[in-house]
C-alpha cells in the first residue's frame, strides 16, 4: 500500500478528519443502534463519508509531512503524485472523470452532471472500522422471553416439562413401628435378665431372695 494511503487509512481508523486538498474532508460518523421492523436491532457503527472541508480540518499534506518527517515541499509532491495515481486508477476502472480510487480506503465517484461526489468505502476498511457484526441482531419479543424463562405450572425445568410427582404424606401411623418397638422391649428385658442372673451367680447380691 502506498505510504500516503496507509497514513490516510490509519487516521480514519482513529476517527480523525483528514482534508484532502481539492477534494474535501474524509471523516467517520457514528450512528447509534436502531430498532428495525421484525424485532431486529441494527448495531451501532461508524461510517466514513466525504464532506466539505471546514476550518480546522487538518490537511493531508501536513499529516504526511509530520508522519514521514519531511518538509512541506516533499509532502506536497508525495500527495500530488498520490492523487494522480488515484485519478488514473479510477479512469482505468471505467469511472467518470474526476473520480478517485483510494487504495485500501474506498472510491470517490464524481457525478459531473450534478457537480457532486460520492464516497464508497472499501469493504475491508468497513470491517476494520466496525469489528462487530454488520448484520442486524434478532431481539426476542417479551412474550418469547417469558415463555422461555418461566416454566408452565406443574412442570419441572429439570425434567424437560414432565409433571413433578407429588409427595404423599402418611395419613396414619405406620404399623411396622409397633413391631420394632416390641422387639426393642424384648431385647431390653433379655439384657436385664442376663444381668440379674450374672449378679446372682457370681455375687451374693440376691442370696436373701433367691438361694443358690
Amino acid at each position: 500500500m502506498d505510504a500516503v494511503s496507509s497514513i490516510l487509512l490509519r487516521y480514519l481508523l482513529q476517527h480523525r478528519a483528514v482534508a484532502v486538498e481539492g477534494i474535501g474532508t474524509l471523516h467517520t460518523v457514528r450512528s447509534g443502534a436502531r430498532l428495525l421492523p421484525g424485532q431486529r436491532l441494527d448495531p451501532p457503527r461508524r461510517m466514513p463519508e466525504l464532506a466539505e472541508t471546514e476550518y480546522g480540518d487538518l490537511p493531508l499534506t501536513e499529516i504526511v509531512a509530520a508522519e514521514l518527517a519531511v518538509d512541506s515541499v516533499t509532502a506536497d509532491g508525495l500527495c500530488r503524485r498520490w492523487r494522480e495515481e488515484a485519478y488514473a486508477g479510477a479512469e482505468a476502472a471505467g469511472l467518470s472523470a474526476g473520480s478517485m480510487l483510494l487504495e485500501g480506503v474506498g472510491t470517490i465517484e464524481a457525478d459531473p452532471e450534478r457537480g457532486t461526489s460520492f464516497f464508497y468505502a472499501d469493504p475491508l476498511f468497513l470491517e476494520l472500522l466496525n469489528p462487530l457484526p454488520a448484520e442486524p441482531l434478532v431481539v426476542p419479543s417479551p412474550a418469547r422471553r417469558s415463555t422461555a424463562l418461566v416454566p408452565a405450572p406443574g412442570n419441572s425445568p429439570r425434567t424437560g416439562g414432565r409433571p413433578r410427582p407429588r409427595r404423599s404424606r402418611p395419613r396414619g401411623k405406620n404399623p411396622h413401628n409397633y413391631t420394632v418397638s416390641f422387639f426393642a422391649v424384648l431385647i431390653v428385658l433379655a439384657a436385664l435378665g442376663y444381668l440379674c442372673y450374672y449378679l446372682w451367680k457370681h455375687t451374693g447380691l440376691f442370696s436373701d431372695f433367691l438361694p443358690r
